[in-house]
């Protein structure tokens, strides 16, 4: 079993566990030939990444420069930090036949909509504000200060989700690698941005 090809761009809040996700998914024996867009970023590398694995690290002053190319699909300022999509990599990849993820914020996904309206978009959420607050409070490298705006940020996200063809909710960690398998191996449906009976009702309760 393999995946097909094609682009799947997967969006979260801060915190919803899409990192881990992707992760999971690249390291899935079910979904063979699928790779990773690793984006460009400005900020500085935290403990245990590497350069071409997580990012690729560039300084503020490059990352402008590439911008200045034409060099990205898209990119962002998040945070004081830059992070962008090269054109060049997602197009190679694709032209190989490989399955591509990429991980974008949703500013992010709405402008590769446009330019690939044939990718599929999908949206990670946690099954509540409540745990997100304290996914992103158990976090060592987060200060009072930026929990709170991420918290701020995912309230927005989460507010844009029907830009997205479908969710996947991390509530079982599991579960949630087999819905994403499902979803970029089998062409699965996801589930809908509308959420399951009473999702979003009870999402910021």
């Amino acid at each position: 079993m393999g995946s097909s090809g094609g682009l799947f761009v997967l969006s979260a809040p801060s915190g919803a566990g899409k990192s881990s996700l992707i992760k999971a998914l690249l390291e899935d024996p079910r979904a063979g030939g699928t790779t990773y867009a690793v984006s460009h970023t400005s900020r500085e590398p935290r403990q245990g990444e590497e350069d071409g694995r997580e990012y690729h690290f560039v300084t503020p002053d490059e990352f402008r420069a590439m911008i200045g190319r034409g060099e990205f699909l898209e990119w962002t300022e998040t945070f004081g930090r830059y992070y962008g999509t090269s054109r060049a990599l997602i197009e190679k990849q694709l032209e190989s036949g490989l399955t591509v993820v990429a991980d974008l914020d949703v500013v992010g996904a709405r402008a590769i909509r446009g330019i690939f309206p044939e990718a599929r978009l999908v949206f990670v959420v946690p099954p509540s504000f409540r745990v997100l607050t304290e996914r992103l409070s158990g976090r060592q490298t987060e200060t009072d200060d930026s929990a709170r705006e991420r918290l701020a940020r995912a309230s927005h996200e989460t507010a844009e989700r029907f830009i997205f063809d479908c969710l996947v909710i991390n509530d079982d960690f599991r579960k949630a690698e087999d819905e994403l398998v499902d979803i970029i191996v089998n062409g699965g449906p996801g589930t809908p941005v509308e959420g399951p009976p009473g999702f979003w009702e009870g999402f910021y309760k």
